[in-house]
């Protein structure tokens, strides 16, 4: 709230990723081996996301899904710095107390590996 009075906007810190929450419905149909957390279907080129190590599905398999084609082999974000994500709410949420610039360390499932990422956080885009 005092960010917003101060400056007229809330920066926070952001991963640039599109992702799709885990549902068991759609681990099911994708056959993924967890049924929670953020699939990454999207990562920026050039972005932190991509400089960090994050993976998108494309270029693998994909699923239609809720009427969307999903690339299914991305990265699975379980956690950020420890607080488990389950869906795109909660990954946003995560993020909620940061800054451009801060650190996270991600918990990330790539294929049947668990693996741990460090990533700069960028600024929200605007818009």
């Amino acid at each position: 709230v005092a960010q917003l009075l101060r400056d007229g906007k809330v920066t926070r810190g952001w991963i640039e990723i599109d992702g799709i929450g885990i549902d068991a419905r759609l681990a099911a149909a994708a056959g993924l081996s967890v049924n929670r957390g953020l699939l990454v279907t999207h990562v920026d080129p050039n972005g932190n996301a991509e400089l960090a190590g994050l993976r998108d599905g494309r270029g693998g398999r994909f699923l239609q899904h809720a009427g969307v084609t999903i690339p299914i082999e991305g990265g699975i974000i379980l956690a950020v710095d420890g607080q488990p994500v389950g869906s795109s709410a909660e990954f946003v949420g995560s993020l909620e107390s940061t800054r451009p610039g801060d650190v996270v360390t991600l918990s990330v499932l790539r294929g049947s590996q668990k693996v741990k990422v460090r990533i700069v956080l960028s600024a929200v885009p605007e818009g």
